[in-house]
Order: C-alpha cells, then structure tokens, then sequence
C-alpha cells in the first residue's frame, strides 16, 4: 500500500511566451505548489501565483494490487 499525492500548476500563456519560458514557469510553479505541502494547485493567469483551494472530496480508500 501506498499514498498518492499530486501537485499542479495551470498558466495561462501570455504574448511573450514561448515553449522553453512556458514550461519553465509551470515548473516553478509546480515546485511552489509543492512546497505549499501536499496535493496543492497553484494557478497563474498573469497577475501572478495564486493558491487554488481544492474542494473537500472524501474518497473511500483502497488497494491496488500491481502484477510484476
């Protein structure tokens, strides 16, 4: 068994953005979101990075088994 975190970051793309400075800010952002703790969103749509509250969703637990 095991616990499954997820972090993620949503930019919008401005005019000056190409590949290389897009991914380069949604991995800054990623890592903020991370350091923010566990299962963090963080959204930038141009004015700058802003927290996302995720929604209080209760999930049952449960197993997976994987096969080698």
């Amino acid at each position: 068994p095991f616990d499954l975190t997820a972090s993620f970051a949503v930019a919008e793309i401005q005019k000056a953005d190409n590949s290389v400075t897009l991914l380069s800010r949604l991995s800054q952002l990623v890592q903020q979101a991370k350091r923010s703790g566990r299962d963090r969103s963080i959204l930038d749509e141009g004015s700058g990075p802003t927290p996302v509250e995720p929604p209080n969703i209760q999930a049952r637990a449960r197993t997976v088994h994987l096969d080698a």
